[in-house]
């Protein structure tokens, strides 16, 4: 068994290796670990350049689908859908998305200055209109001040949880989960 097992690493090993040398050098982390972004990597999945770092791994998805008990989610930060085919499987729901991260190169993530085509004030505040509980997958290196800025601009301070995000002992992301502390004049929903 010990001796098949190492077989097989090696082999897969060496598979990554070709793999590699024919992607770009800014993907070939992500690309070996594409069953942890994608279990079912091996069924049909595409992604850019951009979905291969932005895409949420698939055990992080999970729980932020489990943590998102709503009739109303949207995903700001969809990128390729690791979070929306966590979603649509927990709820059942059809799930709007928008958004796309360049962060890798800043050693602080601005949510005003770096996502496009919209700031997350803006994607805040038009997510608010709709939905009670707002959950962000956003860059480890985001500014959390910037984050407890947004749950305070309501007319109604939001409440703010920050949950860091490890995958296999690495932080990988950060997880801002907001929850509307009044749902029209009501208390806490």
């Amino acid at each position: 068994m010990g001796a098949r097992r190492k077989s097989s690493n090696a082999s897969e090993e060496l598979q990554c290796q070709v793999i590699l040398e024919e992607l770009s050098a800014n993907i070939g982390k992500y690309w070996c670990q594409r069953y942890l972004l994608f279990s079912r990597f091996d069924s049909g999945i595409q992604m850019d350049e951009e979905g291969w770092f932005s895409v949420t791994p698939e055990p992080i998805a999970r729980h932020h689908a489990l943590r998102c008990d709503s009739d109303i989610i949207i995903d700001c930060f969809a990128g390729v859908g690791g979070n929306a085919i966590q979603f649509a499987q927990r709820h059942s729901l059809l799930v709007t998305s928008l958004g796309g991260p360049d962060y890798a190169k800043v050693k602080t993530y601005n949510i005003m200055r770096m996502l496009k085509p919209h700031d997350g004030y803006f994607l805040f505040n038009t997510a608010k209109k709709i939905a009670h509980k707002i959950v962000m997958f956003l860059p480890r290196n985001v500014d959390l001040n910037q984050l407890a800025e947004l749950s305070l601009s309501a007319d109604h301070p939001w409440s703010l949880e920050v949950e860091k995000n490890f995958l296999n002992g690495k932080l990988k992301a950060v997880t801002a989960y907001f929850s509307a502390t009044t749902v029209e004049g009501n208390e806490s929903p």
